[in-house]
């Protein structure tokens, strides 16, 4: 697994608090936190506003040059399938993305989801599935305890490594994007990433989820430590 990483020092007391806590058997456990996300791939979907206004600029081109049909004409033979797909193209393209969104409750696993949004990796907790409570409802960002002397980044790629070698991610620096604190006092520090190429590969369940989508899932208090390093695009 190939991790990149941007040059920062920002987090040294961080990380160096981190240690003497991990190695601390009487206070709460330090979780370093994973925030892998893909990048949108596409640009979002366009508002009424946007639509009407777009809409009507293109019957202001038309209306200044040849109406539309008589151009066509000249490049289409009237009746013909390429002119039906030339004219139907626009709402081709809508239905396609209406049957795409109806389909994607079972492809939740794809990174090719969503394509105009930012979506985050999420697992499963395997201790969720057994009964016991998880603080995170039963899905969480992949997360790791700190051996010792490690830091948080180095936590975290050695349990990306472990866990999905498959998957290449670019660390984003070594400072966190904030901080979850669970009532037990275990505190859980994000770092944030961006998928490279490949795919989860470990034993968890897991999905690919917008911030929306994480809200559904996730307890509150966990939601509520998360949602501001959430993107809303």
């Amino acid at each position: 697994m190939t991790i990149g990483r941007a040059s920062a020092n920002s987090c040294t007391c961080i990380v160096r608090g981190s240690r003497s806590l991990a190695t601390a058997s009487t206070t709460p456990a330090v979780l370093s936190s994973a925030l892998v996300s893909r990048s949108p791939l596409a640009l979002p979907p366009l508002s009424p506003f946007e639509q009407s206004y777009y809409s009507y600029q293109r019957s202001i081109q038309r209306a200044i040059n040849k109406p539309a049909q008589s151009s066509l004409e000249w490049f289409f033979k009237k009746g013909s399938a390429g002119e039906r797909d030339f004219v139907e193209e626009p709402d081709k393209v809508e239905q396609q993305q209406l049957h795409e969104d109806k389909l994607d409750g079972g492809a939740r696993k794809s990174l090719q989801r969503k394509k105009d949004r930012t979506i985050y990796l999420l697992l499963k907790d395997s201790a969720a599935k057994k009964g016991s409570k998880s603080p995170a409802g039963g899905w969480r960002f992949p997360q790791t305890s700190l051996q010792t002397s490690e830091s948080l980044l180095t936590a975290s790629t050695r349990h990306l490594s472990t866990e999905s070698p498959n998957m290449d991610v670019w660390a984003l620096g070594k400072a966190p994007a904030g901080a979850f604190v669970a009532p037990s006092g275990e505190s859980t520090f994000f770092l944030p990433m961006k998928v490279v190429r490949g795919q989860y590969s470990g034993k968890e369940e897991f999905a690919w989820l917008t911030k929306e989508e994480i809200e559904a899932v996730v307890d509150k208090g966990y939601w509520e430590g998360v949602k501001d390093m959430l993107s809303d695009r």
